[in-house]
């Protein structure tokens, strides 16, 4: 459920499921995971790849803990509005894109730009996979328009994320994602979006996910 949760708040959301004897084998940190007060008036703080410290202080340590407790963790992403100079890893990915840092131009999210894909996992993703992140929450919700005729953004980003996971062969090229249409299966371990609080709903969920997805 999307809410602000702090770091000491799943710790002890951890040990309910624990002391409870519920399963629990992934940890989903929904968008707050990062910083969404981005001090900009156009940036609505939806995107971002920056921790929030003052709900996690120390990522690295709870990540590990994670680890420790023997859960995988992933985290939301709604790449749509690209990089902004409020972001730790703005400076770089600027420098790599051409782009003058002390401008503060945001780097604008092109998923048809090779360039600015390499970038986008090498800047945005992969130092918080070197701390401890296991796979990536991809919440598109911005349309299927792109630089490209018919290329729709979500498929591109699913199937991107799925190569990217596996460029090593250490691990199963997948990304958890929203459906973006026909073949697009192929790559997500799928979510429903929001749903009705009730059984019914809760009893279609695992239903729902082995049907529409890989």
């Amino acid at each position: 459920r999307w809410w602000e949760y702090t770091e000491e708040e799943l710790r002890q959301l951890v040990t309910d499921f624990k002391q409870k004897d519920y399963p629990l084998s992934v940890l989903v940190i929904d968008m707050d995971w990062h910083t969404v007060k981005t001090g900009d008036p156009r940036n609505e703080g939806w995107t971002g790849y920056s921790w929030n410290r003052d709900l996690f202080p120390d990522p690295k340590a709870f990540l590990k803990w994670a680890h420790e407790q023997g859960l995988y963790v992933t985290l939301n992403l709604h790449p749509a509005s690209g990089c902004w100079a409020h972001e730790e890893s703005y400076s770089a990915f600027a420098e790599y894109m051409g782009l003058d840092p002390q401008k503060k131009t945001p780097i604008e999210f092109d998923c048809t730009d090779e360039k600015f894909m390499r970038g986008y996992f090498d800047f945005l993703h992969r130092p918080h996979e070197d701390i401890g992140i296991d796979f990536w929450w991809i919440d598109w919700q911005h349309g299927s328009h792109s630089a490209v005729a018919h290329a729709d953004p979500l498929f591109i980003l699913n199937h991107y994320h799925a190569l990217d996971r596996a460029r090593d062969q250490s691990q199963r090229p997948f990304v958890f994602s929203r459906w973006p249409g026909l073949g697009g299966h192929r790559y997500p371990i799928g979510f429903s979006g929001d749903t009705y609080v009730s059984w019914d709903s809760l009893q279609f969920q695992p239903y729902h996910t082995a049907t529409s997805a890989n």
